[in-house]
């Protein structure tokens, strides 16, 4: 290769590059609430692929729910819960964050479904589905935010 196509080569690498790196340096960071978001739709994901790990990343060792589950609990009733076979689906009916500081609340209705793909409602057949309220407490710890509490309950009007 020649000097002169190097120079252009090299030259058409660093544009592309830069305009690459421009973009994400310039944009403005997401907020807490778009991380937890963020986190939740990662949550979701991981139930639908049977990902346990990937649940389990966003909870805190010191996790403790109002009903006295710990961190291994959760993954315990997860891993019972994905092992029953099928399909796993998961449809986010609500959602809700609230920051205050370091701490954060984020209510969110989902309705999973086990045994088929589900990709609406509609698709549904009810006794197929468990709906459930959640409130999850988050907390900042070393930069991340990681669940270190909740509250579910079981409820049938998401299903409605």
């Amino acid at each position: 290769m020649n000097m002169k196509r190097a120079k252009k080569v090299l030259v058409g690498v660093v544009m592309v590059v830069l305009v690459c790196l421009i973009p994400s340096a310039c944009s403005k960071p997401l907020t807490d609430e778009e991380i937890l978001v963020g986190i939740m739709d990662d949550v979701v994901a991981s139930v639908e692929a049977k990902d346990i790990k990937g649940v389990v990343k966003h909870i805190s060792e010191d996790f403790l729910s109002d009903n006295g589950s710990k961190r291994d609990d959760v993954k315990r009733l997860l891993l019972a819960q994905l092992l029953r076979g099928g399909y796993v689906s998961v449809i986010v009916k609500s959602r809700g964050v609230e920051v205050t500081g370091e701490v954060a609340v984020v209510s969110t209705g989902i309705i999973v479904f086990v045994g088929r793909e589900i990709k609406s409602v509609a698709d549904a057949i009810p006794e197929e589905a468990a709906g459930l309220n959640l409130s999850i407490i988050f907390r900042k710890i070393d930069g991340n935010w990681l669940a270190t509490g909740g509250h579910w309950q079981r409820t049938r009007s998401l299903l409605l």
